[in-house]
């Protein structure tokens, strides 16, 4: 997939254009705008939990100690997690040298529902 930056309004079009591929050319005017109000609503939707995502990534970007402290049903999945654990110590030990870590780490937990497995650190778009 080529790195692009998200454009919602063409996200919006490509989820319409599953259920309506040819929209622009109906003819009924009443079809026509219900089909681009709807677009619109799943426009905003998007818009919403994006803007979600990214207030709580940066909420805790660089603030392990916030995350820490605010968010105990993260750190009770962590400790399921031996590997992650471990890391999560570390970083308590070593703030300054892990902090990258932590925050490629908290970008992959926020995002992994969009990320999937992929872990490749992108050179921009």
């Amino acid at each position: 997939m080529k790195l692009q930056p998200l454009n919602l309004e063409e996200l919006a079009d490509e989820i319409i254009r599953m259920e309506y591929p040819t929209y622009e050319q109906t003819t009924i005017p009443q079809i026509k705008n219900s089909i681009i109000r709807k677009k619109q609503q799943i426009k905003f939707i998007l818009e919403q939990r994006v803007k979600s995502a990214v207030q709580g990534y940066l909420r805790y970007y660089d603030r392990p100690d916030k995350l820490w402290n605010e968010r105990i049903d993260y750190i009770k999945s962590i400790k399921k997690d031996k590997e992650l654990w471990k890391f999560i110590e570390k970083l308590n030990k070593n703030r300054c040298i892990i902090l990258r870590q932590y925050n490629s780490w908290l970008f992959h937990l926020v995002f992994k529902s969009v990320l999937g497995d992929d872990k490749k650190n992108g050179e921009g778009f």
